[in-house]
């Protein structure tokens, strides 16, 4: 059930909401059980099959969670059979078929994986356990009922794509002096949530038709084709992913619910250092204190250590996105620019900010052309054709070009000024003064995303893949 359906957004979220709000002036745990009961429909809304895979996950990890502790025996065993257990199912389901393709490509063999499902969210409800979990290891969460655990692993704001919480940010919440309903947080739930779904249903839509085009047909784009086709690609993500985490913030925030941001404007940034503090932040934090951290303080932490550590980690969150050797590679390619950054930064070199910004935006375009291709030959034509190209503009570009829908490019317009403006979506919602102007402007855009919805039904979150 997309957060863009009519469904969800005139059916299932007032019903979760009241309903919530209702059952919470009873108690906290008859609201808990109701949001877990609507959020397990909501998982298993579009494939059901996927549903025991996640009910098997929280059951094991709550029963290892028992076992964690700073003063427990055994604990850091358990630990490392629980980190293991969820990399493994994570592995089978997400990278079994890519392992023995290339498996079979090297050895020449013709072993068959069977075709799995591939379960909705798990590199999300994965990532977010092992967090759970090392942080039980370390004594930074106390046990948790089985109630609060499936709750937090399955609400349906986050479950799907992020933004990846961590138990503090969630659950504390959730008691019975919060949940009723707020004026203040459903007036900025509601903001944050219809800005949320404009970028979704209108601004990343136009951008796709660029990405598209460009990216089915790489060895007609040229020069100006391939950047044209990775800035829509960029601008594409952003837009599809920040409105997803705009939604989810605004959806959790109507029960009273505060989610950490997840996006700040990433694309004002002027290194790859500022460009991974200001894009889909809940992971950075993820991979810099979960993975990063350990890899470092695994021997004596030294600046080369911390290159090294920095490429390993990258290279893993390119892989978490997908079994592909062009996530691979776009990991990769982010760890080198991230330890290059450092070296810079170490040297105290500086340059013009209009010229870190150039660099910095040609930089991440490649990376995208990585994570966008269909495969390598397709990414390594796109490339090439960005800064040596065998001709300016060919067949491809021409069609990019030759699309004049005029509501596509009011709202490409939009996009790119949105870009300059001095606040994010989050920002507008949280300072926003409740007036009779801002309503009417809300009620504006949620009527015209209603329209866009209607006629020109949006395709999936770019995000809800992984």
């Amino acid at each position: 059930m997309p957060f863009y359906s009519f469904e969800f957004i005139f059916i299932f979220l007032p019903l979760v909401v009241c309903g919530c709000a209702a059952l919470g002036r009873l108690s906290s745990d008859a609201a808990k059980v109701w949001l877990i009961v609507s959020s397990l429909v909501f998982y298993s809304w579009s494939d059901p099959r996927a549903l025991p895979i996640l009910a098997l996950s929280i059951v094991f990890n709550h029963w290892i969670s028992a076992g964690l502790g700073p003063d427990t025996a055994h604990s850091e065993n358990r630990l490392r059979l629980a980190l293991a257990a969820n990399i493994l199912a994570l592995g089978i389901f997400k990278y079994g078929g890519f392992a023995s393709a290339n498996s079979n490509a090297i050895l020449g063999t013709h072993w068959s994986f069977p075709a799995l499902i591939l379960p909705l969210g798990i590199s999300f409800f994965t990532v977010q356990q092992i967090m759970f979990l090392v942080d039980r290891h370390q004594g930074l969460v106390p046990q948790a009922r089985f109630l609060d655990y499936t709750l937090f692993v399955s609400w349906f704001p986050y479950i799907v794509a992020g933004p990846i919480t961590r138990w503090k940010d969630v659950i504390p919440q959730l008691h019975t002096e919060k949940m009723r309903l707020c004026d203040q947080n459903l007036a900025r739930g509601t903001i944050l949530f219809i800005l949320g779904l404009a970028k979704k249903v209108i601004l990343s839509s136009a951008f796709s038709h660029w990405a598209d085009a460009g990216f089915e047909h790489p060895a007609g784009l040229g020069l100006m084709g391939a950047w044209l086709a990775t800035s829509g690609f960029a601008l594409q993500i952003y837009f599809d992913f920040s409105g997803y985490t705009d939604m989810a913030r605004g959806a959790a925030l109507l029960m009273n619910v505060k989610l950490p941001e997840n996006f700040n404007d990433p694309f004002r940034s002027l290194s790859i250092i500022e460009f991974w503090q200001r894009w889909h932040i809940s992971l950075t934090n993820f991979i810099t204190n979960y993975i990063y951290t350990p890899i470092l303080r695994a021997r004596r932490p030294t600046f080369r250590r911390a290159i090294f550590a920095t490429i390993v980690t990258m290279t893993i969150a390119g892989i978490w996105h997908g079994a592909s050797w062009g996530f691979a590679l776009f990991g990769l390619w982010h760890g080198v620019g991230l330890a290059v950054n450092n070296m810079w930064r170490r040297y105290k070199k500086t340059v013009p900010a209009a010229l870190a910004w150039c660099a910095t935006a040609a930089f991440l375009l490649v990376g995208f052309a990585l994570f966008r291709a269909h495969t390598l030959a397709d990414a390594w034509i796109v490339i090439r054709s960005m800064f040596a190209p065998a001709h300016l503009g060919g067949p491809t570009f021409v069609e990019m070009m030759a699309d004049r829908e005029p509501t596509r490019l009011v709202s490409v317009l939009a996009g790119i000024s949105l870009l300059f403006y001095p606040s994010t979506a989050s920002q507008v919602s949280m300072q926003a003064r409740l007036r009779l102007r801002l309503a009417a402007a809300l009620a504006v855009c949620l009527f015209v995303c209603l329209i866009w919805m209607n006629s020109k039904p949006a395709t999936g979150f770019i995000y809800r893949q992984f």
